[in-house]
């Protein structure tokens, strides 16, 4: 609606007004709140691949289960230790998925649905660069590459 000209074809309004769903209020109600009520949300999709081994020999192997699962601890991080009291920010890590067989090592881990909320679009962009300076070291420690996917919703 900005890219098509809403804001230059008509006046100024003197009120917005959104909508949103969600479960909060039981069926036939709605609920009113003033000002900022819901956040953003951006998300990505992580593969951090490895090198795939057998249970018996993990030396041989380097672990992409294991990276993700230090990468998801330490995003958890960012909320708690790297945004100022009172700033709204919830990253979610929805699933992971690595692996078929309990035997062997997955050659590489696949999480995704890493959302992050944020209200101030300040937030958001400080949030996306902790975000790569977090996630970034812990796949490179391993010696594996890591790639990042913008996720669809």
């Amino acid at each position: 609606m900005i890219a098509d000209g809403f804001l230059t074809r008509f006046p100024k309004p003197d009120a917005g007004v959104a909508l949103h769903v969600g479960n909060g209020l039981e069926a036939g109600k709605v609920g009113v709140v003033p000002g900022i009520y819901d956040t953003n949300a951006d998300s990505l999709r992580i593969t951090i691949y490895g090198k795939g081994g057998h249970g018996s020999a993990p030396h041989n192997a380097i672990d992409p289960i294991v990276i993700a699962a230090r990468t998801i601890l330490a995003l958890q991080t960012i909320p708690s230790r790297e945004v100022k009291p009172g700033e709204f920010v919830v990253i979610t890590v929805g699933y992971i998925r690595a692996g078929n067989k309990g035997s062997r090592g997955a050659p590489a881990a696949e999480a995704s649905a890493f959302v992050m909320r944020a209200i101030a679009a300040r937030t958001c962009f400080r949030i996306s660069v902790l975000y790569v300076r977090t996630v970034r070291p812990n796949s490179a420690s391993s010696g594996m590459m890591l790639f990042l996917f913008p996720a669809r919703m």
